[in-house]
């Protein structure tokens, strides 16, 4: 999708400007004239809209149940629609930057992790306890204000616990670098997926390393559907021992959250909270 085949306005949203691009689509900066407020648009990709065998209203039936995630530390859907050929979804406006591209300036210190993790628990609690699971944890996906504000966005490959399934039986959707082995697998999930990808998360924070490494993305979504059975050697090395800094208690949660099998990591993403509390840098 080249920014350029995006119209000048979709529905009554006025575009004024690229903020980001991913797999699902590129992200506008636009204007609601009627009132007056800048949102953000999520145009999503041909083959995103695809993805989904019975077609948009699925899509739309779903986001309906994501807009209703009203919490501090997930940005909000106020809007879907199709105009011109392009399905969209407007979100909140919010100013701040990828965790992806704040890592990429500098390695946060140990206690803001603890902050980021903390905030991204509770987002996924509160979706989780809707039973909502995002299935699309990254580093992309979280964005962090310059107040340490922590923001999830990007549900749009969502499931709702209580709906059919959004793709095909076997058929992987989500980021191979932090899917959980059952997502890798193309069986269903639940929470306890999105807690092993923010696992995954803390633990390239934390490192500035990927725990994950293959030939191709092929590869890696194979391996990681097998980690359950891999020799220790394969697995990934324990945050403390690649930054003697991390606190053994915070290592021993990231582990936890990226544990092989779903039944060893914590039942919801709000029991992270207890323990993150327990953690010495707080």
């Amino acid at each position: 999708m080249a920014e350029t085949t995006i119209p000048r306005r979709l529905g009554k949203y006025t575009i004024e400007g690229l903020i980001d691009r991913g797999s699902m689509g590129m992200i506008f900066e636009a204007r609601q004239e009627i009132v007056d407020r800048t949102v953000a648009i999520k145009v999503l990709h041909p083959s995103v809209v695809k993805m989904f065998p019975h077609g948009l209203t699925r899509f739309t039936n779903e986001a309906k149940s994501v807009a209703r995630l009203l919490h501090p530390n997930i940005v909000p859907i106020y809007d879907i629609g199709t105009d011109a050929g392009f399905h969209y979804f407007v979100m909140e406006y919010f100013r701040a930057r990828s965790l992806r591209d704040v890592l990429r300036e500098r390695a946060p210190s140990v206690r803001e992790v603890c902050s980021i993790f903390a905030q991204a628990a509770c987002a996924l609690d509160h979706a989780g306890g809707m039973g909502i699971v995002h299935r699309d944890i990254k580093l992309t996906n979280i964005l962090l204000d310059p107040r340490g504000l922590v923001k999830v966005l990007d549900f749009g490959i969502s499931k709702a616990k209580d709906s059919d399934d959004l793709t095909r039986t076997g058929f992987v959707v989500g980021c191979a670098n932090y899917m959980s082995p059952e997502q890798a697998r193309g069986e269903k999930v639940d929470i306890r997926s999105d807690i092993f990808s923010l696992g995954v998360v803390a633990y390239v924070l934390l490192t500035g390393r990927r725990p994950f490494e293959a030939a191709s993305k092929r590869d890696l979504i194979l391996e990681r559907g097998r980690m359950a059975g891999l020799p220790r050697e394969r697995l990934p090395r324990p945050c403390i021992e690649l930054v003697s800094a991390v606190p053994r208690r915070l290592d021993a949660i990231v582990r936890r959250c990226m544990a092989p099998l779903a039944r060893d990591r914590y039942p919801r993403a709000g029991a992270i909270l207890d323990d993150l509390r327990a953690v010495p840098v707080w």
